[in-house]
């Protein structure tokens, strides 16, 4: 969107994100400047070059002028993320067509309307003939203008490419505008595209104005990445301190500090690489397609007989039988061609096994498909996909709606997603397509015809064929035809049955880096840059440092000028003075407790890319965690059934009331059920049975009637004279089992490939449940096509628990006498009995379709009868699907009279939940058995029960939980799941209390719905700005009583927000929104009290009639001890309708977040940096690469897609590893603090040497310099960072801030002391008797008691600036524990003492140190205890006095 608010013709401002402005602006070099450029910077030795390196701006400036956007050969653009500049060339390119293709704003049809009824007026009152085309942006379009924007001509094609969007340069508003939202004002309904491309002259002008459909990364060369790296202020630095000691034959500790440079340089060189090819691999994709481009027909809509008889049939091979360049018939429009060739307007044909991972974004136009998104939700659940209808293509507009993931989800497929399924819909309208060939079967037809075959008959394979006057007449029925009554138009030709009637058809409407995964992956490469405040203070420490530096250097010229010292050694003295107090090994010493803390989260299996980031972690103050495949394992598993059972509390039917009617009515034909029981009556009821599951202790479920060993014990006591009601409800509830687990054997569409389960991963696990195996029809047996049978483990186990029941009722000493009436009942139990079930055979399936939220089967059962394989005459059908609507098609004398608490409960759990119903059919014919409609089949139900199936945590989810809230590291939930699973999942974990009161945040009911009267811009998350929302207090009932309910009263605002699961099958499951209205009472509780309205309109009439109180516009949400609950649609218009007051209030109650869609999750993260969180995303899929990244520790748990955008990578998925990068980064940001100031008070205590020094024209020798920073800085410094982190996360993070007042007091402080203690054994040396001046002013003498007593004084203190600054508890371990520290700090401090009190050797000769008298010796060696004893008794009791004096009290 164009913002560029004052008119400057140089400069644009383009809104990208939500908060996202780049500014571009005109540029043109100028050959004048750039010459006096280099010749400035060959002058300056290069200075000049790395100024301007580290400041473009004043580059650009230098080397050109700003010029108008319309004329500007190259621009340079700005970023609101960033302070980086980027400086782009403008592309040209020749353009064959009109402006209005380009920017199809121009071509609205309306459009020429308007600018004619204006032409009149402009006639009539002479007024400026000129049209409003954007009320937003108040663009003004003329009539001239009009006429050269539709006007077919040679164009120069003027665009760039920023961050991978192309923005083109509009020649009528005379500015860049990105792409990425075009749509071609002619797709106004599924007729008018669904037949592709025009012609390829339209396909070469897409492909020139969108590029090609590749997301392929830009690489960056090594020298490129060597040189961004190299030319960083720190290495120049240190370049020019190698440089100089060089020049100094210093050349021992030059050479050290070049190879931790080049090691340094190397490593981020080497991971920077990998990460981008990782990415780079990643977004590339291309693959072999099908698409179809009849360019043949310039008018598909209407063929004349001119152009049929001009056409010819096609000749050749059939390309479908290989992608890859075998011959084909050319006049096919199913053109085979690669990815990369994908333009907006193409028409995809994706068929069955064919496509596997989209390519694009596109419309589905007919057909459906199941698809898993978890590439952009996180949520493995397959989604089904239906087609988009005439008046939603017809509104579709990317300017406004340009979330089409949230308006378009159930209709559009999006590149990266998997393909589950395909099926064309073509069956749907086929009594219709057969009704307009027999009102057409006498007209002379000289059209082609397509072959369409009924998906649904795939066994007889009927075939329907119909001309094109059919689709001609489809199509005069209205304007908004149907999908399912679309033909394809063409030539007569080699009919391909696969992609004409078997496969589906979607309009490709996104390309390349502009699809949803493109935008994914530019969030990764793009992210909103996070400065980390220690960064932040340690430059400007480093800043304050050589300003000290420089004071320095003055005074030691002046010194130096007063003793005559020669320039070139003033000179050299003085630069020696800058790297005394910056020192160069600062950015590797500040890199050990990095580099350790790398090694150990590498031994614990997590890897870092990203080492800056380690430190980072120390401050985490709020983690947000992914729920599937994070919290909890990844997909669903069942946790369970409730089967249907016979109440006790009730009486079966009396032995005296049946009847033969009663009998063929309650029994359906029974005959083949080896498990047939007795019915009950409609005053009979029926309960649900505890979770039943493997773990449970009544295994009855799992032990079912396979044979008819109970029905053998039933007859074997025919003859006694009673059964105890007991008994019989005992049988009727192994029916309901047995039919139970019928149900979940065949009511699926698994198959086996290669013995592996394809298909949805809900139907896989509840087959996996009851342990039965499948094989696809051989065809042995007519009419089926797919078998089940049990396991023979079950068969086995079945037969001991039959044996057992069997010995049970034998036992039995009362005979049992049974009435006349009841014999025929027991008959027929006996004869179906010495039947011995087989196997399932599945007839015809009735598949998921979303709108109806069920599938069903028919099935027929196969069985041993004297030895011999029957198939059973009868037929039973199972249905399952979405709760509420299996109940509302079953009878309700089945349905138990909790159906409702019971439901809710599951729901509140967050438990998925999928109901279950049966009925038998009387055997009829096969093709009389295809043409049954599903309505058919699908009523007068018997409900059989509940499949529950869960989202089990992961084993060290609750315990890593629990260690967070113990350490007060706020937690929360951001899933693209259902937000009362969500909720339940929270609860779980312990991330929320088990009592505490949480609140979902829902719109009210009727209220922000947008209609076509809706500004655009005041349309966020579904609803207008004038939505409200209410608090809905989410109650979990105990499982072992019945909620208490409390009615709504009709007042009180509804919901409208139903949170809709997934259309595949597997969402059948349902939440607490699924439920009926009428049932609403029953299932969720509410108190009036608790209900709170929140208005952005405080004066809104509605407010009284809702809410006790009501929050205005500036007022803050904040209720004590709630927590708060809410979906990606709420969270993106409360962000867009409320104050940042208000905002902040709310998401600071907000535990869980659930439908977050990717850019959703990126944004949340940022906006809790923006309240001043340090926040850590914790995800596993593709969907999180864009909070991962922009987190300030993004962790992935996967090392797929999320592993490359994610700073640290678990090989482990335990949430411990989330710990572990706490308590490493809190060790590593300690350790850097430690060595930070270590370096500083090293740097200030050598810098106090060598001032001392300068003062007498002295100077420390080369030896010198070299044990200091070889023998005692660098290994200290090394052993100070090999601290292990401390077992325990502490409630308190460690400070991040190096300026602060506690740093300072105690770094200034102990930096004063040893200031103090050289000052006083500098002038008490030059006191004592022995002492002897030098008269060398050369400024190159070293050999002096001065020099002597300061280095072994400096020496200790360096020892001891370490010890005073190893950190232990609760951070690190004990300083004691650092073994290889303990050790080198004391075999220093005895090195310094041995050589103080050396006699005169070659070795104090070499280190240019003089022999002290014993005197002084001794004396020196005290001044050194107390110094130590100073500086510690200080550091442990003095400045924490002095802090709490001044700071106060502290928590």
């Amino acid at each position: 969107m164009d913002i560029n608010k004052d008119k400057n013709p140089k400069q644009q401002k383009v809104l990208l994100e939500d908060d996202l402005i780049i500014t571009i602006n005109g540029y043109k070099q100028v050959p004048v400047k750039r010459l006096i450029y280099y010749i400035l910077c060959i002058c300056s030795l290069g200075t000049l070059f790395l100024l301007l390196h580290w400041f473009p701006k004043w580059k650009l400036k230098l080397l050109g002028v700003t010029v108008p956007i319309e004329d500007a050969p190259e621009l340079f653009i700005e970023n609101s993320w960033t302070s980086s500049i980027i400086h782009v060339k403008v592309r040209h390119a020749i353009f064959n067509g009109k402006i209005s293709d380009i920017f199809t704003k121009y071509r609205n049809k309306g459009l020429k309307k308007m600018i004619t009824e204006q032409s009149k007026k402009e006639k009539n009152n002479l007024k400026k003939n000129v049209i409003n085309i954007d009320a937003n942006d108040e663009k003004l379009l003329t009539m001239d203008q009009f006429e050269e924007a539709n006007a077919e001509k040679k164009l120069e094609l003027r665009f760039f490419i920023y961050q991978y969007i192309r923005f083109i340069y509009n020649p009528i508003s005379k500015t860049y505008e990105p792409i990425i939202n075009w749509k071609d004002p002619e797709w106004t309904s599924v007729c008018s595209v669904i037949n592709g491309l025009e012609s390829e002259e339209v396909h070469t002008q897409r492909q020139r104005i969108f590029g090609i459909n590749v997301a392929e990364i830009q690489q960056k060369s090594t020298l490129s990445f060597l040189l961004d790296e190299i030319l960083h202020p720190f290495y120049i630095f240190q370049v020019f301190s190698i440089i100089l000691w060089c020049t100094e034959d210093y050349y021992y500790y030059a050479v050290c500090i070049l190879l931790m440079s080049v090691w340094s340089v190397f490593t981020v060189l080497k991971t920077s690489k990998e990460n981008l090819k990782k990415i780079s691999e990643m977004s590339r994709f291309t693959c072999p397609v099908v698409v179809y481009r009849n360019y043949e027909n310039d008018n598909v809509n209407s063929v004349t007989n001119t152009d049929k008889n001009k056409k010819k049939s096609g000749k050749g091979k059939d390309k479908n039988q290989n992608n890859n360049g075998t011959e084909q018939d050319q006049d096919s429009p199913f053109k085979h061609i690669d990815s990369s060739e994908l333009v907006p307007g193409d028409v995809l044909v994706i068929a069955p096994d064919e496509l596997e991972t989209l390519p694009c974004d596109a419309i589905i136009l007919k057909g459906d498909c199941i698809v898993n998104e978890s590439m952009l939700t996180g949520e493995s659940m397959p989604v089904n996909k239906i087609p988009i209808k005439d008046e939603e293509l017809r509104n579709l507009d990317f300017e406004k709606d340009d979330d089409i993931i949230t308006n378009l989800g159930n209709c559009c497929l999006f590149a990266g997603t998997n393909i589950v399924r395909v099926r064309s819909d073509l069956n749907q309208n086929k009594n219709k397509m057969l009704a307009i060939n027999e009102e057409n079967e006498n007209e002379e037809d000289n059209y082609s015809t397509f072959t369409l075959i009924d998906q649904q008959q795939q066994n007889n394979e009927e075939i329907v064929s119909y001309s094109n006057i059919i689709n001609k007449k489809l199509r005069n029925e209205g304007e908004n035809c149907s999908v399912s009554s679309l033909t394809l138009v063409g030539p007569r030709r080699k009919r391909n049955v696969k992609y004409e009637s078997k496969s589906a058809y979607a309009l490709v409407i996104r390309t390349g880096f502009n699809t949803a995964k493109g935008s994914l992956v530019r969030s990764m490469l793009f992210p909103k840059e996070n400065f980390f405040q220690f960064y932040r203070d340690s430059f400007k420490f480093i800043f304050v440092l050589a300003i000290l530096a420089f004071v320095g250097f003055g005074a030691s010229i002046f010194n130096f000028i007063k003793y005559g010292v020669p320039l070139s050694i003033m000179i050299t003295r003085a630069l020696d003075l800058i790297t005394v107090v910056v020192p160069p090994a600062l950015p590797a010493t500040m890199s050990i407790g990095t580099s350790f803390a790398i090694s150990q989260l590498k031994k614990l299996k997590i890897f870092c890319i990203s080492p800056n980031r380690v430190i980072v972690g120390g401050k985490l103050n709020l983690i947000c965690f992914d729920k599937t495949g994070t919290l909890t394992e990844n997909g669903l598993c069942v946790l369970g059934v409730h089967h249907i059972e016979q109440s006790k509390q009730k009486k079966l039917i009396g032995t005296q009331d049946i009847t033969k009617s009663q009998i063929s009515q309650e029994l359906q034909p029974l005959t083949q059920q080896n498990t047939q029981l007795l019915n009950t009556s409609n005053d009979v009821k029926v309960k649900f049975s505890n979770l039943t599951n493997h773990s449970s202790k009544n295994q009855t479920f799992f032990s079912p009637s396979y044979s008819a060993e109970i029905i053998k014990s039933v007859s074997q006591i025919r003859e006694n004279s009673s059964i105890s009601d007991t008994e019989k409800s005992s049988i009727i509830s192994k029916r309901y089992i047995d039919l139970l687990r019928y149900a979940m054997a065949t009511c699926h569409n698994v198959k086996v490939i290669d013995d592996k389960f394809i298909g949805d991963p809900l139907d896989i696990e509840m087959f996996k449940f009851i342990n039965w195996s499948l094989e696809e029809n051989d065809g042995s047996i007519e009419g089926l096509t797919t078998i089940v049978r049990p396991n023979k483990s079950n068969l086995e186990n079945n037969d001991d628990h039959q044996n057992e029941v069997k010995i049970n009722i034998s036992s039995e000493n009362e005979m049992i006498n049974i009435n006349n009436k009841n014999e025929n009942i027991i008959d027929s139990i006996y004869n179906n009995s010495s039947k011995e079930l087989i196997e399932l055979g599945i007839v015809r399936v009735f598949e998921f379709i979303s709108n109806l939220r069920r599938m069903s089967v028919i099935i027929r059962r196969m069985y041993n009868k004297e030895s011999k394989e029957v198939v059973s005459d009868n037929l039973e059908v199972f249905v399952k699907g979405a709760p509420e609507v299996i109940r509302s098609l079953s009878r309700k004398d089945t349905v138990p009279g909790d159906f409702n608490q019971k439901l809710h409960r599951l729901v509140n759990k967050g438990y998925r939940v999928i109901a279950v119903g049966y009925k038998t059919m009387d055997n009829i014919k096969y093709h009389k058995l295809m043409k049954m409609k599903r309505e058919e089949v699908e009523c007068d139900l018997e409900f059989l029960g509940f499949v529950i199936f869960e989202n089990p945590l992961k084993p060290g989810t609750t315990k890593t939980i629990n260690a967070l809230n113990e350490a007060t590291i706020r937690s929360l939930m951001c899933t693209g799941d259902n937000i009362l699973t969500g909720i339940s999942v929270a609860r779980e974990c312990n991330m929320i209390d088990k009592d505490a009161c949480v609140k979902i945040l829902k719109f009210v009911k009727g209220s922000g719905e947008p209609d076509a009267s809706s500004n655009s811009g005041s349309i966020y998350g579904g609803r207008t700005s004038t939505a409200k929302i209410y608090l809905d207090e989410h109650i979990i009932t105990p499982e072992e009583t019945t909620p208490e309910v409390s009615k709504i009263e009709p007042s009180k605002p509804q919901i409208i927000n139903e949170n809709s699961e997934s259309d595949s099958e597997s969402s059948s499951e349902t939440n607490s929104d699924d439920s009926d209205d009428s049932d609403s009472e029953d299932c969720i509780a509410k108190d009036d009290k608790k209900t709170m309205l929140f208005s952005k309109d405080s004066s809104s009439p509605e407010k009284q009639e809702t809410s006790e109180k009501v929050f205005g516009n500036e007022s803050i949400i904040k209720i004590d001890n709630e927590i708060y609950a809410m979906t990606g649609d709420i969270f993106d218009w409360i962000l867009h309708n409320y104050s940042e007051e208000q905002v902040n209030s709310i998401l600071k109650q907000c535990k869980v977040f659930a439908r977050m869609l990717p850019d959703q999750k990126q944004l949340l993260v940022e906006k809790f940096q923006e309240m001043g969180y340090c926040v850590s995303f914790c995800g596993d899929g593709a969907n999180d690469c864009g909070a991962l990244k922009s987190a300030d520790v993004g962790l992935s748990l996967s090392e797929t897609e999320a592993s490359v955008a994610a700073p640290f990578t678990s090989r482990e998925t335990d949430l411990k590893c989330v710990l572990n990068v706490i308590k490493e980064g809190r060790a590593a940001l300690v350790t850097n603090f430690s060595c930070f100031k270590y370096m500083a008070i090293y740097s200030l205590i050598q810098f106090t040497t060598v001032s001392l020094l300068y003062s007498l024209a002295a100077n420390l020798g080369d030896a010198q310099y070299l044990f200091i920073d070889l023998f005692l800085i660098i290994p200290i410094a090394v052993a100070m960072g090999r601290a292990h982190s401390y077992h325990k996360i502490h409630h308190k993070a460690p400070s991040a801030n190096l300026i602060s007042f506690k740093v300072l007091v105690s770094l200034l402080g102990q930096v004063a002391i040893q200031m103090a203690f050289q000052f006083y054994i500098f002038f008490w040396t030059r006191k004592q008797p022995w002492y002897e001046a030098s008269d060398d002013t050369s400024g190159e003498l070293v050999l002096c008691y001065e020099n002597t007593t300061l280095f072994y004084v400096s020496c200790f203190q360096y020892i001891l600036g370490a010890i005073v600054f190893s950190v232990g508890p609760p951070y690190r371990q004990s300083v004691y524990k650092n073994f290889l520290f303990v050790l080198l700090s004391a075999l220093a401090t005895i090195l310094v003492v041995v050589m103080l009190f050396l006699p005169e050797n070659p070795f104090l000769d070499f280190m240019e140190l003089l022999v002290l008298p014993l005197s002084g010796k001794i004396y020196t060696l005290v001044v050194m205890i107390i110094n130590g004893i100073v500086s510690v008794a200080a550091e442990m009791f003095l400045w924490p006095n002095i802090i709490y004096l001044i700071k106060g009290k502290r928590d």
